[in-house]
């Protein structure tokens, strides 16, 4: 994959074509295929596990484009994940928060420093990310049942929002864009939050709430 070296969340991100020249400002990174995931973590252990949304159209995003995490019961954590944290953690001398990306079993990248996916920790368990970064200790792991996501929903064309007061009384949603913004297709309306039993039951909900964004976008438009 050609990935630029200053850009964020899989964008500009691309498969490299046999025989191209890589970009002075990109560099090459080996295309694992496989779930992509993530490990929160501090020094003292991981803090959870989590399911990355990659180029969902679901959500109007495509390629290698980030759209959202869900964070998985934390009873799916294995010793596979604390030995990773506990490894990263020492071949870096990290402190405080952090996390790495996953593809399955395989680390690809590692982000020493408050990660998308920590909200869901604090949102489903009621840990303080600050404390833990502060403090660099996780303390008793909570049991963390079920599972709570989050997803951006990307404009499939471009917008103007319209009266978005209504969304502000609303825990589900948020980034929550001002009245009369123009939103260019390909760029984020809002994020949006659900809750569910598992995976796909929150998955299949997250796809329920952005539908709602779209509805209203298109009713407002009419």
């Amino acid at each position: 994959m050609v990935k630029p070296r200053a850009s964020g969340g899989g964008h500009g991100v691309r498969r490299w074509r046999r025989g191209e020249r890589v970009p002075r400002r990109a560099v090459l990174q080996e295309f694992v295929p496989g779930v992509a995931g993530s490990v929160v973590f501090t020094p003292d252990g991981v803090l959870g596990v989590t399911r990355q949304l990659i180029g969902d159209p679901v959500f109007g995003a495509d390629g290698f484009r980030y759209c959202g995490n869900i964070l998985l019961d934390n009873s799916l954590i294995e010793e596979y994940h604390d030995g990773l944290a506990a490894r990263v953690t020492a071949a870096f001398g990290l402190m405080g928060v952090n996390g790495v990306d996953v593809v399955d079993r395989v680390p690809i990248e590692v982000n020493p420093r408050y990660t998308a996916a920590m909200e869901l920790v604090e949102r489903r368990d009621g840990v303080s990310i600050a404390t833990a970064h502060a403090t660099g200790r996780v303390g008793a792991r909570r049991v963390g049942h079920g599972s709570v996501g989050k997803a951006i929903v990307y404009a499939r064309q471009t917008v103007t929002v319209r009266d978005t007061r209504d969304w502000l009384g609303d825990d589900t949603v948020a980034d929550i864009p001002m009245p009369g913004t123009r939103v260019p297709r390909g760029r984020p309306i809002c994020t949006v939050f659900a809750a569910g039993r598992d995976v796909d039951e929150c998955y299949a909900r997250l796809v329920v709430r952005a539908e709602g964004v779209y509805g209203t976008l298109r009713r407002a438009a009419a």
